[in-house]
């Protein structure tokens, strides 16, 4: 359906991105692969397209590769939330928990985040518990 469309009203970055997402959620990557292609090709530096990359490194087992992608967004604007949380997310999975914590600590500290989104992101923690080995854990610190 979506090819005919396309084939119709011509190239559609909303279209070409669904496309894509159906192709990650089905870990279709050869597919996904050429649709993220076609909206690189479209906007090169658009943050939200080359977090699909890192999904795409993620999917394929290149963990340090997706982690790298979510640092370049980062390093080119700390600001770019959804990129944060989802560093946040693939380094307490993936990577190092003492970066993950400092991750948190950081969103923690802004205060132009939602207090559900912070609990929703401090939730798995607290079930970690390598994180309570002392009197002042390092969970204590990030919440203070």
């Amino acid at each position: 359906i979506l090819e005919k469309i396309e084939l119709t009203d011509g190239f559609n970055p909303g279209l070409v991105e669904t496309k894509l997402k159906i192709f990650l959620r089905r870990s279709n990557i050869s597919h996904a692969k050429k649709e993220l292609l076609r909206l690189l090709a479209f906007s090169p530096d658009n943050p939200h397209y080359l977090m699909y990359q890192s999904d795409i490194y993620f999917i394929q087992g290149y963990d340090v590769l997706g982690l790298q992608v979510l640092d370049t967004l980062l390093s080119r604007n700390p600001k770019f939330i959804y990129a944060k949380y989802e560093l946040y997310n693939k380094e307490l999975t993936f990577g190092s928990k003492d970066r993950a914590l400092k991750i948190l600590s950081e969103i923690f500290s802004d205060s132009l985040q939602r207090d559900e989104e912070k609990a929703r992101l401090f939730y798995p923690l607290l079930f970690d518990k390598s994180l309570y080995t002392s009197r002042t854990s390092k969970l204590d610190s990030i919440i203070k």
